[in-house]
């Protein structure tokens, strides 16, 4: 009887880890099933030299940075619009870990937890980029519809505008300033150091510079 009784507490105590692990993994499967379904092992959705071969990247125009063509992915626009949008689409050899064609490629697939990256077979999912002011810290930008608490400091975005710059940037432009939301101006003048800066960034004495 006491044998009986130690088994069915060995089986009870199999069944908890299993479900356990079963709980852990259904978890973990809506967490980070994009990932994987995603991940560069899954050679039906990469090319032999690691390229994602489906999604495409758009601005906030609408206009192509990135998509597949003829089972290949090419950019969009002239030379220098690729150049400067680089990092933020990713390059062809997937080297740019933050580039959104690595970023997002669980995104770029359309996968979802019930068909998985279908989707992908259809051309995939499209991906908008914009980076707008609201991006900052409250505290240094508050005038804004969407104040993001924790976003990023000042100083990073301008290491951000200088990085970005250090490419041929053809033009700019800065979005989500609300002047009637902070009546002290401290975010009226902080875009305009942002502007400020921007174009001390890009005047790199080039002839024909013009704001």
């Amino acid at each position: 009887m006491r044998k009986i009784e130690r088994r069915t507490w060995i089986c009870l105590l199999i069944a908890g880890i299993l479900a356990a692990g079963l709980a852990v993994f259904v978890v973990l499967f809506f967490k980070d099933g994009g990932e994987w379904a995603s991940a560069s092992f899954n050679r039906h959705l990469y090319s032999s030299s690691g390229t994602l071969l489906t999604g495409r990247v758009l601005d906030r125009d609408g206009n192509v940075l990135s998509q597949v063509e003829d089972g290949k992915r090419v950019y969009g626009g002239d030379a220098r619009q690729r150049r400067a949008t680089l990092h933020v689409v990713g390059d062809l050899q997937g080297k740019i870990g933050t580039g959104a064609l690595t970023a997002f490629a669980d995104r770029l697939t359309g996968y979802n937890p019930v068909t998985g990256v279908a989707a992908a077979e259809a051309g995939g999912s499209d991906l908008y980029l914009t980076i707008d002011l609201d991006c900052l810290d409250p505290s240094c930008f508050p005038g804004t519809g969407t104040p993001e608490a924790g976003g990023v400091s000042f100083l990073q975005l301008l290491d951000a505008i200088r990085t970005v710059t250090k490419a041929n940037i053809v033009a700019a432009d800065l979005n989500e300033l609300a002047p009637t939301l902070d009546t002290t101006g401290v975010s009226t003048a902080t875009a305009c150091k942002v502007l400020r800066e921007t174009l001390i960034a890009l005047d790199k004495g080039w002839p024909g510079f013009q704001v």
